[in-house]
């Protein structure tokens, strides 16, 4: 007979006190689930939002939920589409304080059900957002990984 597998947060996510993770589109869904998560096991996170309204709505809603100071949830704008905002990013985040990363979640995303809509760059929305400004962040991001013990990147799709 088959045993039935059991899982759970509590069991397999380690003690993140001291590490850093930076998440695109945590103001809501997964990205959100996934800081209030990684906030209960102690790390400094990143909501990197492209909305500031939403995003400082979801830095205070997981501020009074964990009761976590301030200085652990910080808030980076911006928008995986527009690819300056992109490579403004490690600039960014070294003004708020991050000199290293020890993961970054892919997490924000759009669908292309209704129009195709084209970015400032000329490229197609759905691609940059969900592909190709990831892909660049990604690489920008690196430099602030290599030296970070098991850091690592995480592609929600």
């Amino acid at each position: 007979a088959r045993g039935k597998m059991k899982w759970s947060v509590e069991d397999n996510v380690p003690d993140m006190t001291g590490k850093t993770v930076l998440i695109t589109g945590s103001n809501s869904g997964l990205g959100y689930h996934c800081a209030d998560q990684l906030l209960s096991r102690g790390a400094t996170i990143v909501l990197a939002c492209r909305n500031a309204d939403k995003m400082g709505a979801a830095a205070v809603s997981l501020q009074a939920a964990h009761g976590t100071p301030a200085s652990r949830i910080l808030q980076l704008q911006l928008d995986v589409s527009d690819l300056v905002s992109v490579r403004a990013a490690p600039a960014a985040l070294l003004e708020l304080g991050v000199s290293a990363l020890y993961g970054l979640v892919l997490n924000a995303g759009v669908n292309g059900r209704d129009v195709v809509t084209f970015t400032t760059d000329g490229l197609e929305r759905v691609f940059v957002t969900n592909i190709l400004g990831h892909w660049l962040l990604t690489g920008l991001l690196l430099p602030l990984m290599r030296d970070v013990e098991g850091s690592r990147v995480v592609a929600v799709s």
